[in-house]
Parts: C-alpha cells; structure tokens; sequence
C-alpha cells in the first residue's frame, strides 16, 4: 500500500513558476483527496488502481516539492563532459571539482555539486545501502559471468584472479537477456576484486540506511575517480562502495537552486560505469548529452532513449546535445561519418532529427579555442565551414549562431548562461506540462473509479432482486457485443443476402456484353439496378427481421429470469417490467428514421461516380461479380455490429436509469442511506465533474 500523501503547500514548491503555482498546488491537493477517498471507500486490500496512481501521485509530489532541480552531464567516455564540466565553473586546475580522463575512463562515482552555502568547499561521501550494494553486486556477477545468487566472496575471488592470469589464452562469456552469449570484459571483473575486497574491510559503512561521510576536500579525487591500473591489484578503498559524492563548492556561477551532476561515461571497457549511472538517472531533471564532433556514437542514441523513459517525448528544454572536440571536427566535404553523405553539420542534423531532438537543443564547444582559432585562420578550413554552414542552414536556422558561440571561451559561456539562467525557467516549464497532464488523467481516472466504488457500495445495500437484475443486464449488455455473437450474426445476414442477390440472376456474360458494347455507362446502369433492389430489401430486413433476432438474444434469457423470479417493475422506467420494457423499445426502433445513419447500402461508396462515360470499362464481369461479393460480406458484418452496439447502448441506459432511481430514492431516504459515506464526496463531485 502506498503511504498516505500530505497536502503540499505553495511555498513548498519555489521552483514552480509562480503564476500557475497556486493553481498546480491546489490541483495536487484536490487529486490528493480524491485518492484518499477512494482508499476510504475501495477497502483492504487497496486496489490496483489506486495504489498505481498512489505511485504516481507520490513521484508527482516529489518533482513538484523540490527544492533543486539536478542537471546531469552524460555521455560517452573521453567525450570531455568532465572537463567541461569543470570550465562551466571557472575553476583552478586545483579546485576542479570533477577529475578529468586522459585516455581512460576516470569518473567513478557520481558527483552531485551544489553552490557551497557557507563560503567553505567541502566533500560528502554517500555510502550504498545494503540493498544497493547488492544489487550493483549482483550486476556484476552476472556481467563476469557468475551465479549472482553466488554468496561466496573468496570462491569468486579465487575465480577472478585465475581468469585474470589465464585472460589471453581462454573467453570468458556471460548470457544476457536474450539467452546470447557476450564476451566478459576484464575491466569488470578487476572492478568486482576490487569491490568485493574494499567491502570485506569496510563493511561497516554499507548500512540499511545511507551512510554518510565528510573528508577533506582536497582528497575527492580518491574517491571520485577510478584507481590506477591494474584495479584488481589495488589496496581495498571506498569508492566502490559509494552511492555518490556531494560536493559544496564556493561560486557564483550556479544559482542555490541547482544542482549539477557529473556522470561516468557509457560504452567504456567497464560496465559497472553505465550500470552506476542508470541507477541515478531516475532523479534527474534535465540533461546535457556529450557527444564528440569526430564520432556521433551510438552511446548517445541509447542516453536519449532512456531519458524518453524517463522524462516521456517531452524533451523541449530538458535535453541538450553538447558538441565536443569542435577544434577537431572535420568539416570537408568528402568525410563522412558512419558512411554518411553531406557535411559534418547536415550529418549532424540528420542525427539530431533521429534522436528526436530539436536542432536548436545542440550546443557547440571545445576545450582548446586556441587549437580551433589557429584552424579558424586556415583559409582553405574557412572556406569549407562557411560552404558546409551555408549548405545545412536552411533546415536549420539557428545553426550559423550556434556555431559562433565557440568565439567565447570556446563555447562554454552560452553552456554556462543556459545552465545559470535559461535552464531553470525551461525546466520549471517541463515540470508545469508534465504536472497539469498527470494531474488531469489521474483525476479523472480516479473521479471515474471512485463513483463505480460508490455505485458497487449502494448496490450491495439495494434489494437482493435488483442485485440480480443488475448483474443480468450487465452480463447480457457484455454477450450482445461479444466478438462470437457477431459474428454468427454476421453469417446469418450474410446468407440472406447471397439468397437475395441470386434471385437477381446477374450474369457476367451480360456483364461483359454491356461493358463492351456501352461501356462505362451501361455498367452504372446495371450497378443501380442491382443496387436500388437490394437496398431495399436490406433496409427491410434490418427492421423486421435482423432487428428482432438481436433483441431476442437478451430477451429470452430475461424472459425466463421473469418467469423464474419474478419481474422488477419500477415507476416511470419499467413499470411492466424489464421484457415489456425493452420490447417497447424494440417497436420504437423498427421506425426507419432511427437508422438513416446507421443502416449502410449497396450504392454507398458508388464506383463510378464522377466515372467519364468515355473512359476505357472499369470492370469485367467477373471483377463486377467480385465488387457486389465484398460488399455482401462488408454489409453483413457492419448491419451485424450496428444492431447489436444499438441494443447494447439500450441495456445500458436502462441500468444508467435503475442506478439514478435508487440513487434519488436514497437521497430521500426512501432506501436505507449509507452514513459512512463522506460529505466530501459530494464536493469532490461538484469539482472534479467540471474537469
């Protein structure tokens, strides 16, 4: 069961723009009563329906209450977020907050930096839960190709450095999901010695609750980055047993409301990095995608797609693709990338328009702007970026100014200004979209549930002869529409139909003598006096015949539950009864105004209207024959599922009626009046029927 929700309050929500603030506040709180009155009403245990929007009401409520919307920076190793990362923040190569590759993965833990309050840099690690560690446990077992449910850490400790000596001359496989065979990457299995040893001597800090920590700042890197090589031969340590590290760091650059984030990298030779990093991206609430200008990797593809899990197609403002390494992008035209043709930046578009991103959400940046402006001064490269920036620009207007941002610090000052400025009001935009559409389908999928929950109640409290009589109807109205009962009436119409067209006796060989001899116009003649008849005879059977055959399919079964129990006869609705009630209605619709739009005909979708007479003959015989044959069996099936969705419509507005009679009859307690049902009900129906 979910826990119960308490009402959120406007200034608890300050990232929320603030003229729908109110609004959206009071919209929360109102859902969060309806769902508690659905918890009061629905019982123990609490159905489905409600723990399901209780979920997700409490994930709403969360998104909602910030108080820091956290940015993360991801990517692909070596795709220089990290350094990046760090000159958003104008920072000492002393203070880099985030360490920075050379070659490698480096980012080991995810790194969580917040504008330090207090004027003092400082470190937090957070330990794994006990949960936690298990599961990031488990993952890697099954990734070096053990038994997760493994709990011998010294077995597999042994196994690892056997492998590890014998890596060369023997494959290591592990089975995925699909029951494939993959290769066990080495990193993996150093990285498990690693954290199987660390874990045997600091146990202690992996808790049931999170286990928190402070050291100096000057030491993150040891706890931030991944050890030297070889990982497995290194001393026990910390940091794979960290769930992340908060970093409180003096600037100015970020505002108290953000919080920015540096991820490890995807597709190194580690998959405990993408395994870390999936983990937090849940928390999330916007994200930058580095992406080198040399190689549009598919890492990339694979971010953008779980962030559509997560932030669903609502991407505008909240995903970003950075463009690093622009000093070494390769703008002449006969290079191309992943075989692709046209210039980089029409490359680049197409890649954009396959992640489902808006080009004007690419940034592009470089950490050397002195390496890009020497290139910049090379006549024969400018020639060729102005050729490739012209060529791509008319599907893509923003592109010549997004390209002359590398000009300040490389790039970085716009990435900097979208972070500090733009990025919060786009985010709090998101958040209004995705909050106003939540809240509007959960409220009226939770009014909708807690009046069949009130109905259900009342009707437990009704007569036992008009239980019966409900569930009948209900179950009657659910056999007319069934797919079987159709389609055996279908077949039944289908066959009077053949019977009437046959006594026709339409010929193919005077069909193909008409066609030849008058052509199109002759053919249109025919057509309508093959038609005409048959419309007729359809229209007639439909009231006379197939009408009373769908009406018959509920009403012997009531007329034995009559004969057996007795009738159910309510003033001003069935007064004789349910059978006389509906065989009243059976009368009123044998009136064939009641199925001037229902009832389809031959001459319908007429083949040779607006047909020149001229024109070559549009059907032999035969092809004639085949037009009047699809249509016997169209119109059957449709004649068929029209009778049938008309009596069902019949069924329920009669149990629409019995239901607002007791309903009334209730009110005015002339039926026992059910005291536990809240006064709040009536308020919550007065609001949430006008949404």
């Amino acid at each position: 069961m979910s826990a119960r929700l308490f009402p959120l309050k406007v200034e608890e929500c300050p990232l929320l723009p603030t003229e729908v603030r109110s609004t959206l506040v009071e919209r929360f709180n109102l859902v969060a009563d309806l769902l508690e009155f659905c918890r009061q009403i629905g019982g123990t245990p609490e159905p489905e329906k409600v723990e399901r929007s209780g979920l997700e009401l409490a994930r709403l409520h969360s998104e909602m209450a910030r108080e820091k919307y956290l940015v993360g920076f991801l990517g692909p190793f070596q795709a220089g977020k990290s350094r990046t990362f760090n000159s958003v923040l104008r920072t000492t190569a002393r203070e880099q907050p985030a360490g920075v590759g050379q070659g490698f993965p480096t980012t080991a833990v995810v790194t969580r930096l917040r504008r330090s309050q207090d004027g003092k840099n400082t470190a937090r690690l957070v330990f794994l839960t006990s949960r936690g560690y298990e599961a990031k446990r488990r993952f890697l077992l099954r990734r070096c190709g053990f038994d997760p449910d493994c709990k011998d850490d010294r077995k597999v400790l042994d196994e690892i450095h056997q492998a590890l000596a014998a890596w060369d001359r023997s494959v290591r496989t592990w089975q995925d999901a699909a029951g494939n065979q993959q290769p066990v990457k080495r990193r993996d299995m150093e990285y498990l010695a690693l954290m199987l040893n660390s874990y045997r001597v600091f146990k202690e800090y992996v808790a049931e609750q999170p286990t928190v920590q402070e050291v100096p700042f000057e030491e993150r890197g040891q706890y931030l980055n991944h050890p030297p090589d070889p990982w497995h031969q290194q001393k026990p340590s910390l940091s794979p047993l960290l769930s992340h590290v908060e970093l409180q760091f003096v600037t100015s650059v970020i505002p108290p409301t953000l919080e920015m984030v540096d991820l490890p990298g995807y597709d190194a030779h580690c998959s405990i990095d993408a395994f870390v990093t999936d983990e937090f991206l849940q928390t999330l609430q916007a994200a930058f995608i580095f992406c080198r200008a040399t190689d549009f990797s598919a890492a990339v593809e694979m971010i953008v797609a779980k962030l559509k899990k997560l932030f669903g197609m609502d991407l505008d403002g909240r995903v970003w693709l950075v463009i690093t390494r622009c000093d070494d992008i390769n703008i002449y035209p006969e290079v191309k990338i992943e075989n692709q043709q046209g210039s980089v930046f029409e490359q680049l578009g197409r890649f954009m328009d396959r992640l489902g991103l808006p080009r004007h959400q690419v940034l592009f940046v470089t950490n050397e702007p002195r390496e890009l402006a020497n290139r910049l001064r090379d006549p024969g490269f400018s020639s060729a970026l102005e050729d490739a920036l012209r060529q791509a620009e008319s599907s893509w207007p923003n592109l010549r100014e997004a390209w002359s941002a590398l000009q300040e610090e490389g790039g970085v000052t716009q990435l900097r200004t979208l972070i500090t400025d733009a990025l919060p009001q786009r985010i709090g935009r998101a958040v209004t979209r995705r909050a106003e559409q939540t809240l509007s389908h959960l409220g009226r999928d939770l009014f909708n549930f807690a009046r069949m929950l009130q109905e259900e109640r009342l009707s437990a409290d009704l007569p036992a002869e008009l239980a019966r009589w409900r569930n009948l109807l209900r179950k009657l109205a659910l056999s007319i529409v069934d797919v079987d009962q159709i389609f055996t009436l279908s077949k039944d119409i289908h066959g009077t139909l053949m019977a009437a067209w046959e006594r026709l006796e339409v010929s193919s060989d005077i069909l193909d003598y008409v066609s030849r001899t008058e052509g199109n116009r002759g053919l249109r003649e025919e057509f309508l006096s093959h038609a005409d008849p048959l419309d007729r005879f359809l229209r007639e059977r439909t009231v006379n015949e197939w009408l009373d055959k769908v009406y018959e399919i509920v009403l012997v079964p009531l007329r034995h539950h009559e004969n057996t129990e007795g009738s159910l006869r309510i003033p001003g609705i069935c007064e004789e009864g349910v059978v006389a009630y509906l065989e009243r209605c059976r009368e009123q619709d044998r009136e064939l105004a009641t199925w001037n739009d229902c009832i389809p005909s031959y001459s319908g979708n007429h083949p040779f209207e607006d047909l020149p007479n001229q024109s070559e003959p549009i059907f032999t015989g035969e092809t004639y024959l085949d037009v009047f044959d699809r249509k016997h069996r169209v119109l059957a099936r449709q004649i068929s599922l029209a009778l049938a969705l008309h009596v069902h419509r019949r069924l329920i507005k009669l149990l629409e009626e019995l239901t607002e009679y007791f309903r009334r009859l209730r009110e005015r307690s002339d039926v026992g009046r059910d005291s536990a049902l809240p006064e709040k009900w009536k308020k919550l129906e007065a609001v949430f029927t006008s949404w």
